[in-house]
């Protein structure tokens, strides 16, 4: 099993982020990119954390999602885990406020 995290604090609460990646894959068995948010008790509260399941084998490509950031967030993580076989590539991360330009 493989897994990586990069910790987040400086939110934009109350507001939507675009969360992207540049990825590629060989013959990945089963691999996620995951975006969690939690409050100052370690409350998960977003529950759809998936921004891509990744599998097979594929070029480069993008993969974002748009996630509303709840006024009570206190920390993100940006986590990947990849279990079984494969190889899969990540570059270009961003967690970007959506309608700017600036990366949190």
């Amino acid at each position: 099993m493989d897994f990586i995290r990069q910790n987040l604090r400086n939110l934009s609460k109350g507001k939507q982020v675009n969360v992207s990646a540049m990825v590629k894959a060989q013959k990945a068995k089963n691999a996620w990119l995951k975006f969690y948010i939690w409050d100052a008790s370690e409350k998960v509260l977003v529950k759809d954390v998936n921004l891509s399941q990744i599998a097979g084998t594929f070029d480069w490509k993008k993969i974002e999602k748009v996630f509303n950031v709840p006024t009570g967030a206190n920390s993100a993580a940006l986590q990947f885990l990849m279990v079984m076989d494969g190889t899969v590539w990540l570059d270009d991360i961003q967690v970007t406020p959506v309608n700017s330009k600036s990366r949190e």
